[in-house]
């Protein structure tokens, strides 16, 4: 019950990172570039974890994701063109926040491993 508290939680805290860092009134466009990659990185997982426990929702996600991003392929040249110019444009205040944030969420995940991996192998 804890670990779905704690994941809500963080859930929650990215969403608000998001939602703090865009652009009201403006849009973006899809990047279906990443689709792509977070189809392909959820379709390994779901993989693992399906037959592990016999749960195979992850693979089908990824493969939607993966489905997504290939069938607009032909915008990747522009998405990332599009990502490079936002990176560029960002001011040194807005890069140091950004770099923060995911130095954070890296901690967090190795962190949560040396948990699982203590509490798995150690105790």
């Amino acid at each position: 019950m804890w670990v779905i508290f704690g994941i809500l939680v963080l859930l929650a805290l990215i969403v608000l990172i998001i939602f703090r860092f865009t652009k009201k009134g403006k849009k973006r466009k899809i990047d279906y570039h990443n689709f792509f990659i977070i189809g392909v990185i959820w379709t390994g997982a779901g993989i693992a974890l399906g037959i592990g426990s016999g749960s195979y929702v992850l693979f089908i996600m990824g493969l939607v994701f993966m489905t997504l991003g290939l069938i607009h392929k032909k915008e990747w040249k522009q998405n990332i063109a599009d990502r490079k110019k936002r990176w560029q444009n960002m001011s040194k205040k807005d890069k140091k926040k950004l770099m923060i944030i995911k130095w954070v969420l890296i901690g967090f995940v190795l962190l949560g491993l040396a948990v699982f991996l203590i509490m798995n192998y150690v105790v």
